[in-house]
């Protein structure tokens, strides 16, 4: 059935089982969104806070890697020699993991003006990175604290590449003595194998002297199995959820000073 354009305007979305394509084109295909120029603004720009991401190591078959290894050897190993050998290794499947490559930004809002985005850097973007946003009336721009550098780096160092970072403010968690103190939230850092985690502070908060702190409580290394995920209970402070990839699921609470966790049944 044909509808006029008046009549397609009635209908509400989803009020059938089977509602009317209100598009007249029956492919309309998939939905591109493309930023105003206008609204595009270079906000900072740190080029010696990141290096340049390595490209994926190049994948050599095992038969290969055992011809190349003894290529310059008195003793070198045929192609069917090699390929004999790897047989005995069953199959090789290669899996590329580009968790490496996303965007890992995470903004946290403070009691003020301010919003501090934390980011990897370092070597091996093994170091959490923070720089500190102001946004009042529809401006956004770099605080600049004068001796300090415009970009915080934590003095702890990990042996691995932080690939998620989750943030939670005090404030999303029903504190509401915060005018009082210069705790303003938390930050967990996840590596590949392990979870760190980080007290946010305002040092000489309510001053024209402030200026942020990480504090690093602690961490936990998972050696059975790859972290997944992690995110931040929005209704207590200071309980953190991590989930593993074979499942599991563990509670951590910034309170304890053992950061142990309790797994927690599912199902």
């Amino acid at each position: 059935m044909q509808f006029s354009g008046e009549w397609k305007s009635l209908f509400p979305i989803s009020l059938v089982h089977t509602p009317p394509l209100l598009v007249s084109d029956p492919s309309p295909g998939p939905l591109f969104l493309s930023p105003v120029r206008e609204s595009v603004t270079t906000v900072f720009t740190f080029p010696s806070q990141f290096r340049h991401l390595l490209l994926p190591p190049p994948h050599v078959s095992l038969p290969r890697f055992i011809e190349n290894a003894t290529l310059y050897d008195s003793a070198a190993v045929l192609h069917t020699t090699s390929n004999s050998i790897a047989s005995s290794f069953g199959p090789q499947h290669y899996i590329y993991d580009s968790r490496d490559f996303q965007n890992r930004l995470e903004p946290l809002r403070c009691p003020n003006d301010w919003v501090l985005v934390f980011f990897p850097t370092g070597s091996n973007f093994d170091c959490v990175g923070l720089v500190v946003l102001n946004v009042r009336d529809s401006s956004v721009g770099v605080v600049d604290f004068g001796s300090y550098d415009s970009v915080f780096t934590s003095s702890v160092k990990f042996d691995h590449r932080i690939i998620r970072l989750s943030a939670c403010r005090l404030i999303d968690c029903g504190v509401d003595d915060l005018d009082k103190t210069d705790f303003v939230g938390f930050l967990v850092a996840c590596t590949m194998y392990g979870a760190h985690w980080f007290g946010v502070r305002l040092s000489g908060f309510g001053s024209r002297r402030e200026k942020p702190v990480l504090e690093y409580l602690g961490g936990k290394l998972f050696k059975s199995c790859a972290v997944a995920y992690a995110c931040w209970n929005p209704h207590l402070p200071g309980e953190c959820v991590i989930l593993l990839e074979n499942g599991a699921l563990f509670l951590f609470d910034m309170e304890t000073s053992c950061f142990r966790g309790k797994r927690m049944s599912v199902g």
